[in-house]
């Protein structure tokens, strides 16, 4: 294969990141799609507080697994950066790093989930009517933790070197096996929440299989050859070096967020199940978020390898607008769809009204996310890590956690003080960021510029 043929470092701009976007949006959505036919399936044949409890461990599972998940975005961003660089013998190694790494994190996510997580479940205010159907569900989804990582890390390799449409390939077969098992396990065999995440641990596990399988039959230096599986400390250190900050920042993110998700809880079974409704709505806005930064990031990660700065930024520029625009179309789109699509998912009446309002709540706003995460995106491609970390806890997670402890006791009865934190973080983070971005991080890339 033509160690050329996935590279961003020339060429048209917009039509690379287009190409490169498109499966990385199309396999999100698959993603947010099997996610959200569980929630279907669960609230048309098990009722609402299936579907419930489900939602109440949403926030607790991103917390165990972002940290995680952060350290295989480190590999990916220095993975981008020596293919950018053409280095290939240090893309040899950090793949090999990374993926022993993520079978050795699966394990201990294993552990940790099947005795650790259960007992967390006791600390959010979950309803006593749905507590053992969350213990149960938590306890089986992260059986599939070792897949999930694996899968993650292999993805974001073949991503770092360019190639999405793969990675698309493999969510898509998971998504559709995914649909097959949870109508089997939860419609026909009436297993409720178990089946559901029964099903999701096999599709993680067949994901991984299949991303391990091309990477062995690779011709590119990402190959993987399972005899050479073994940790280069010092690839490792560049890992952590940028990985950890970012998982340390979901992992905040989560904390936040379960502390909002402990309020909600507080509002009893229903408005839970209101409040997931809005959320599998607005799952569609964060799968365009998330496709938009990760193409920047493997764009800007293998253009600053290259020292190709101009280019960098001309990508910055146009992924902006972009996601701005998308955004805003798809937010259109729900907010007056709202109900109509909160039917597709449960009968209750009082469910769909509360779920329709809370994502009418929000939907204005999400656009403004967008400065703060592309631009926190490109810094982290460039390989700075810890500041972009320090502003996201302070602008979003520690913002969140102060709203919910000094504004939301002013009227504890009032849901939609409790979910005013989202954008008003999203704001004042992206205000943060693009102040950070264009007084420091673009006079750096400038000044590179002039010298090269």
């Amino acid at each position: 294969m033509d160690s050329k043929k996935h590279q961003m470092i020339e060429g048209v701009i917009w039509k690379q990141l287009i190409l490169f976007f498109i499966p990385i949006l199309l396999g999100t959505f698959f993603q947010q799609f099997y996610n959200m036919v569980d929630a279907i399936i669960l609230g048309q044949f098990a009722g609402k507080n299936a579907l419930a409890a489900i939602e109440s461990t949403a926030a607790l599972i991103r917390l165990i697994l972002n940290l995680f998940v952060g350290i295989s975005t480190g590999a990916t961003i220095i993975i981008s950066q020596f293919y950018g660089a053409n280095n290939h013998d240090s893309v040899k190694k950090t793949t090999h790093t990374a993926y022993l790494f993520a079978i050795i994190g699966g394990c201990i996510l294993t552990v940790f989930g099947l005795l650790v997580a259960p007992s967390l479940l006791g600390i959010i205010n979950i309803p006593k009517e749905i507590i053992n159907m969350s213990i149960l569900y938590i306890r089986i989804y992260f059986l599939g933790s070792i897949g999930s990582l694996v899968y993650n890390i292999g993805a974001g390799i073949l991503r770092a070197i360019g190639d999405s449409k793969r990675p698309f390939y493999f969510l898509v077969a998971s998504c559709i096996l995914n649909i097959v098992l949870d109508y089997i396990f939860v419609a026909l065999f009436d297993w409720n929440v178990f089946g559901v995440a029964f099903a999701t641990a096999i599709a993680q596990w067949c994901s991984a299989i299949l991303v391990t399988l091309v990477l062995m039959k690779s011709n590119e230096s990402c190959r993987l050859i399972l005899k050479e599986l073994k940790i280069d400390t010092t690839i490792l250190k560049k890992i952590f070096y940028i990985g950890i900050p970012i998982g340390l920042q979901s992992a905040m993110y989560s904390i936040s967020n379960v502390i909002v998700q402990s309020s909600v809880n507080s509002f009893g079974t229903t408005v839970i199940a209101g409040w997931a409704l809005a959320g599998k709505m607005d799952s569609f806005i964060w799968m365009v978020i998330e496709a938009f930064s990760v193409t920047l990031s493997t764009f800007v990660a293998q253009n600053y390898g290259a020292k190709n700065y101009q280019r960098l930024q001309k990508g910055v520029n146009l992924t902006i607008v972009f996601d701005v625009i998308v955004i805003g179309m798809i937010s259109l789109f729900l907010f007056i769809f709202a109900g109509v699509i909160g039917r597709l998912f449960i009968s209750d009446k009082e469910v769909i009204a509360i779920g329709k309002d809370l994502y009418r709540f929000c939907a204005p706003l999400y656009f403004s996310f967008v400065w703060g995460d592309l631009y926190a995106t490109t810094i982290r491609a460039t390989g700075e890590s810890v500041k972009p970390t320090i502003i996201t806890m302070i602008g979003t997670c520690l913002l969140r956690i102060l709203w919910i402890l000094l504004v939301v006791p002013f009227d504890k009865n009032n849901i939609y003080l409790v979910i005013g934190c989202y954008p008003i973080t999203w704001i004042i983070t992206s205000l943060l960021f693009t102040f950070y971005y264009h007084r420091y991080k673009k006079q750096t890339l400038d000044h590179q510029i002039l010298v090269a």
